[in-house]
């Protein structure tokens, strides 16, 4: 009985540690990920910044300044939302990854490992 217990002990310290590192490599995976959707939001709020001021030294007037803010506005806008679109996409498929392990995990959790496998019974 006791070495029983010790098995099922270390089989579930196995399982357990398992599914953990599982966990730290996905949520590394997705830390990295969306780190490169930050850093290219920042990249093109600094492009938008370099451009505006850019505008803003060569404008001829009024008129100039406001459809280049337009211009600018419209395509910055596009590029900031492909970024939160793509982060987006990396957050579903992050969720899909923890829905899996956690499916996983509850799976071999409900087997009850006091119960004896049945054996098939051996046709006439």
């Amino acid at each position: 009985m006791q070495n029983e217990l010790s098995d099922q002990w270390t089989k579930f310290s196995k399982t357990s540690f398992g599914a953990l590192k599982e966990l730290t490599e996905m949520n590394a995976k997705a830390i990295e990920k969306l780190t490169e959707q930050q850093l290219a939001l920042v990249t093109t709020c600094v492009e938008g910044t370099v451009a505006q001021l850019k505008l803003l030294g060569e404008a001829k007037g009024y008129k100039d300044l406001f459809s280049g803010q337009s211009e600018l506005a419209g395509e910055y806008s596009n590029k900031a939302l492909a970024i939160a679109r793509k982060a987006a996409d990396i957050l579903n498929e992050c969720k899909d990854e923890f829905t899996a392990l956690v499916e996983k995990g509850v799976e071999s959790a409900t087997v009850n490992p006091y119960t004896k496998p049945s054996t098939p019974k051996k046709a006439a």
